[in-house]
């Protein structure tokens, strides 16, 4: 079945109503020159076209593209009229008569057909937390996703978003050959005939990383392939599972299956961080906070991880708080031993050791190392970083530092936010 945009209709009965012929304008902004700039000029000291722009500044998508038209605004390039049909398309009408009031007519209905715009509301809040997170400002991240729903006055609708359920971002891995802007039409379809194939996944908007914010259902009626939640004999949860903690598998499961899909069909590389389980439509300010923690712990500390859950490893949570002064501090001190640099034989021997509980045998069963092969590890660990990781307090203090200084290293080389 052919889905059409939400401004066809009105712009359908437009067309018919007044006998023009509009052509319709994809893609990015074009530069503007000569007469084009002159009309934006002429519209600006023109109180009637300014009011027919609804307000808002004339300027059209030339003079540097540094801002986008609402839907509905209309400016004039030569003999031609162009008015913005959503936030990604316009439509050119040559011949269109000058009434503004013709104008205006259309305008009402295209900002009519566009409302609420609920869905790049959540993705621009999401792109905002992250942001400020990405500047270690956690409390202005807090503050702005949790006043968000007053400040913005989004009202979604309630069947929008089937409760409860978790938010999700979904980041998209393409190669340094690709270019963002000419894959973005491609890789949207793509990913949205995926999409539109769980029942539980909703696509709600894109950002330009590229990136996708959508929303998985956790209602615990529906089953879900592969999950193994344990229960009573009484078929109910089981104490050590919340329905909180049921909710998060069932995400975590279909968000699972959504990357596998994308990979197998789409041939797209992705990764998922997943916020926590809410259970009310009112709730969702708390939900894309907990969304934004999830995408920074998971590329400071789980970048290997193709899901990270918010709430999963409450340590993380822990150290994702504390101060880019206080981590230096911290490594400073650590340092003093030795170099905290691991190979990855080395990298790989501490974490077989923590996964052992520090039982050398159980640890070099799960290394599949020879045990002398382990020993032989353990002390070039010693001696290189001064700990002895058959030690708790040694071993635990040489895996935060791995943790915090691989983040350090991430904040000072600049890399990109989530």
């Amino acid at each position: 079945m052919q889905v059409h945009p939400p401004w066809r209709e009105a712009l359908d009965a437009f067309t018919r109503a007044f006998g023009v012929s509009p052509r319709i304008v994809d893609g990015p902004c074009q530069p503007r020159v000569g007469a084009a700039v002159a009309a934006d000029l002429a519209a600006a000291s023109d109180p009637l076209r300014s009011a027919d722009l609804g307000g808002a500044p004339p300027h059209g998508p030339g003079i540097g593209c540094a801002a986008r038209r609402e839907p509905g605004a209309w400016w004039c390039e030569g003999d031609l009229w162009f008015v913005q049909l959503d936030w990604d398309t316009s439509a050119a009408f040559p011949g269109l008569p000058a009434d503004p009031a013709v104008r205006s007519l259309l305008s009402l209905a295209l900002r009519g057909s566009v409302q609420p715009r609920w869905q790049e509301i959540l993705v621009q809040q999401a792109l905002n937390g992250l942001r400020a997170a990405a500047q270690g400002d956690w409390e202005r991240t807090r503050r702005t996703l949790a006043d968000a729903r007053d400040a913005v006055r989004i009202q979604i609708p309630t069947d929008a978003l089937r409760m409860p359920g978790a938010f999700v971002w979904v980041e998209f891995h393409l190669g340094a050959e690709q270019s963002v802007g000419t894959l973005r039409p491609e890789l949207r379809s793509l990913v949205e005939e995926v999409a539109e194939t769980s029942p539980d996944f909703r696509l709600i908007g894109w950002a330009e990383t590229p990136a996708v914010l959508g929303f998985v259902t956790a209602d615990a009626s529906a089953a879900v392939d592969g999950d193994e939640t344990e229960v009573d004999s009484d078929g109910g949860p089981s104490p050590e599972n919340d329905e909180r903690m049921i909710g998060t598998i069932r995400v975590r499961s279909v968000v699972q299956q959504l990357l596998a899909a994308l990979e197998s069909d789409a041939l797209l590389a992705a990764q998922a961080s997943v916020g926590r389980v809410v259970d009310r439509l009112e709730t969702w300010p708390d939900g894309l906070c907990t969304l934004v923690d999830a995408c920074c712990q998971h590329v400071r500390f789980a970048p290997g991880r193709s899901v990270f859950a918010w709430g999963e490893r409450p340590l993380l949570q822990l150290l994702a708080g504390i101060g880019n002064e206080r981590v230096a501090a911290f490594l400073q001190a650590a340092r003093r031993r030795g170099a905290l640099t691991l190979d990855p034989d080395m990298a790989e021997t501490l974490q077989g050791m923590l996964q052992a509980n520090l039982n050398i045998s159980e640890a070099a069963r799960l290394l599949y190392l020879h045990r002398n092969t382990l020993m032989n590890r353990i002390e070039r660990i010693r001696m290189q970083t001064g700990y002895d990781v058959r030690q708790f307090d040694d071993a635990l203090l040489l895996w935060l530092a791995q943790l915090l200084a691989r983040s350090d290293s991430d904040r000072l080389s600049g890399r990109p936010a989530p």
